[in-house]
């Protein structure tokens, strides 16, 4: 009571509020620090423990829209933040915004490139979007990275070259050959098979 009567007395003072966050934490009172942590972000935005601490709290109260707003904030503040994005990209997936965790996905592939499992999980996001020229590009970079796609690329692979008309040419021959001799006859049959796999 004496912090949230400090704070009113000193309207634009973040430290007692951030102890007063710390309080309502003690007490489980996360409502409260809630609003607490929002007059932060009110008197300055770009408050980065603030903004953690909100992104959290929205998450621990299952409160998907809020908290997509406030990390979408955090990713401004801090763009590489992994954790940040990879929660970001999860509320995305959970809540079917599939294009919208894409690029998500996509900015941890920028600052996080030899993160294999982020990769796999926007290849199979494009995939499932069906764009499977940009899942074949991030494949090849988890391949890169050491990490083989194995069934996935092998089905991106499929409908990119279904999509585009391109068939591997495929040439078989057989020729027989027969002689005559005063003590035989011989046949012989040479089979030529030509296939070539077009990437």
């Amino acid at each position: 009571n004496v912090l949230r009567k400090a704070s009113f007395i000193r309207p634009k003072d973040i430290e007692v509020r951030l102890i007063l966050m710390d309080v309502y934490t003690a007490y489980q009172m996360p409502i409260q620090e809630i609003i607490v942590g929002k007059e932060i972000l009110a008197l300055d935005p770009s408050h980065i423990p603030a903004t953690r601490r909100l992104a959290k709290l929205y998450q621990e109260q299952a409160m998907p829209d809020d908290e997509i707003e406030i990390r979408q904030k955090l990713k401004l503040l801090i763009p590489e933040d992994y954790e940040n994005l990879k929660r970001l990209a999860d509320v995305f997936v959970q809540s079917g915004e599939l294009w919208e965790a894409a690029r998500i996905y996509e900015q941890i592939r920028k600052y996080h490139p030899r993160n294999i499992k982020d990769l796999v999980n926007l290849a199979e996001i494009y995939d499932k979007e069906e764009e499977p020229f940009r899942a074949l590009r991030v494949l090849d970079q988890a391949r890169k990275n050491g990490k083989s796609p194995g069934w996935l690329k092998s089905r991106v692979t499929k409908k990119l070259r279904s999509a585009n008309n391109v068939y591997d040419p495929f040439y078989a021959d057989l020729t027989f050959k027969k002689e005559n001799t005063d003590e035989y006859d011989l046949f012989t049959t040479t089979t030529i098979f030509n296939y070539d796999h077009i990437r």
